[in-house]
Parts: structure tokens; C-alpha cells; sequence
């Protein structure tokens, strides 16, 4: 129960600092990709919350309904770390209206399947509740659109990720130091996922 106490704040704890960061991002900034930052930000609050709220739970209905909030950051987040990198290096005259739909279709879509799971099983095929840690997980069998949307978020981190890689490359000073740290950062999620 104690570990599981401090998961959970450590989760809520992440989602005020994520919020926190959105509000002054809100305030301060003013640059090409600032809203993309701030969205991203929310998302991570939203998923954070999510989950905080998914361990917090021991049903299979209440981790189900923490499933949906987390899905609602899940699959924002991608989409909003993509569209930063490529407004911030500079290329933020390519993102048209057709470039936002294709890119926000696939998560869109996700969403859909995620709150409507009970009534075809495409993204879980079945929840259920194990009970064989310190304290009660999710037991989950992927659907087919599990793995569609895994391949696809991963495909989006990346590309932003190699967009920062990029531009870490080519430029010098204050930028190559930004562009680095974004670069940097977002290998955490890759090694969490290897982990994982």
C-alpha cells in the first residue's frame, strides 16, 4: 500500500508541475510552437492524473474509466511533441490543414475505440484485475488497435525527436543548446519504453 501511495503522488506531483508549466507557458510565451508546448504539457497532466487515478483504483469499471482519462493525454501527446519539433526547427509553414487531419486521425480514431471498447473489443480485448503484486494492476490483452496506435505514437516521438537531432546538428549557441536538451530529454521516454 505504501509503494502504491507514493506512485500515486508522484503522479500528482507530475500532473500540477506539467499544469503548472502550461500556465506559464500560457503567460509567458509567444512563439511559433508556445500552444503546441502548452498542449503538450496538458496532455502530460491529463495522463498523469489518469494514471494516479488508474492505481488508485481496483476495479476493473473504475481503472477502465482512469484508462479513458489517460487516453485522452496518451494520444495528444505525440501528436503536440511532433508538432512542436517541427514548428520549432523551423518548419512550421509545412503543417497545413491536411497535415493537422492526417496526423490527428489516427488518435482520433483512438479515442473513439478506447470509450467505446465494451461493444467491439478493438483496442482491449479483455480487462481484468491482477492481484499478484503489492497491489492491484490492470491485466490487459491488446486488440488489433492497440498496436496500431503504439506503432503510431512511436513513429510520431520519433520523428520529433529526430527533427531536435537534427537541428542540434546544424546549429550553434543558444538554439544548438535548446535543440539539445529537447533532443536529450525525449530519449527518457525511449529508455521508460524499453523498460517497460
Amino acid at each position: 500500500m505504501k509503494v502504491q501511495m507514493l506512485i500515486i503522488t508522484a503522479l500528482i506531483i507530475s500532473s500540477f508541475i506539467t499544469l503548472a508549466l502550461a500556465l506559464y507557458a500560457l503567460k509567458k510565451l509567444r512563439s511559433d510552437g508556445s500552444t503546441a508546448y502548452i498542449l503538450l504539457m496538458l496532455s502530460i497532466c491529463i495522463y498523469s492524473f489518469g494514471y494516479a487515478f488508474e492505481l488508485y483504483n481496483s476495479t476493473v469499471e473504475g481503472i477502465f474509466l482512469a484508462l479513458k482519462i489517460e487516453y485522452l493525454g496518451i494520444v495528444a501527446l505525440p501528436v503536440f511533441w511532433v508538432i512542436l519539433a517541427i514548428k520549432y526547427t523551423g518548419h512550421g509553414k509545412k503543417l497545413t490543414p491536411f497535415i493537422y487531419f492526417l496526423i490527428t486521425i489516427i488518435p482520433a480514431i483512438t479515442i473513439v475505440l478506447v470509450f467505446t471498447n465494451n461493444y467491439h473489443h478493438l483496442y482491449y480485448s479483455r480487462l481484468e484485475i491482477n492481484n499478484g503484486g503489492p497491489f492491484p494492476l490492470i491485466a490487459i490483452t491488446k486488440g488489433i488497435w492497440y498496436y496500431i496506435t503504439f506503432v503510431y505514437n512511436n513513429i510520431m516521438i520519433l520523428g520529433g525527436t529526430v527533427l531536435f537531432g537534427f537541428m542540434m546538428l546544424r546549429t550553434t549557441g543558444t538554439f544548438r543548446k535548446q535543440a539539445s536538451i529537447m533532443f536529450f530529454s525525449s530519449l527518457i521516454p525511449w529508455v521508460g519504453y524499453v523498460l517497460y
